[in-house]
């Protein structure tokens, strides 16, 4: 049987954090992410395992969160995490600008992403907190 070496990457930079479900079913996830109404978009629930999740949510309660208040939205959000002295919330962040995650995420959603550009931050909604409708559309946003 032949294994092509970027088959073997990929699945091993993958395999720690996304359920294998998810992997499976990648064609399927093209298809409904596209077909979706009223916009392309999915909702992936247990997409990443579950030790990698808790480790995430552990982590992020150790970062400052700070309120953050416009008019749509009034939360409290960390920084950005590539600012962090955790070694898990940047192994992490590294897993998302990897090749291998941004290919599979190309291969769903059909767009271009480029691995320099990642906003990611923790968000706390408390008891009165909101995010509002809105489009979400910036000019260099892509997901």
């Amino acid at each position: 049987m032949f294994i092509n070496n970027y088959d073997l990457i990929n699945t091993m930079t993958l395999n720690p954090w996304i359920n294998p479900h998810y992997k499976k079913t990648q064609h399927k996830l093209k298809e409904k992410f596209l077909t979706a109404d009223p916009f392309p978009h999915l909702e992936l629930p247990n997409f990443f395992h579950q030790e990698k999740a808790i480790a995430l949510v552990k982590a992020l309660a150790e970062e400052r969160f700070e309120p953050k208040i416009a008019d749509l939205f009034q939360l409290k959000q960390t920084n950005d995490l590539i600012s962090s002295s955790n070694h898990f919330l940047q192994e992490f962040h590294n897993f998302l600008i990897s090749l291998e995650f941004r290919e599979y995420l190309e291969s769903i959603t059909l767009k271009k992403l480029d691995s320099s550009k990642l906003d990611l931050s923790g968000s706390l909604y408390g008891d009165t907190d909101f995010l509002l409708c809105h489009d979400d559309q910036l000019e260099d946003r892509s997901i």
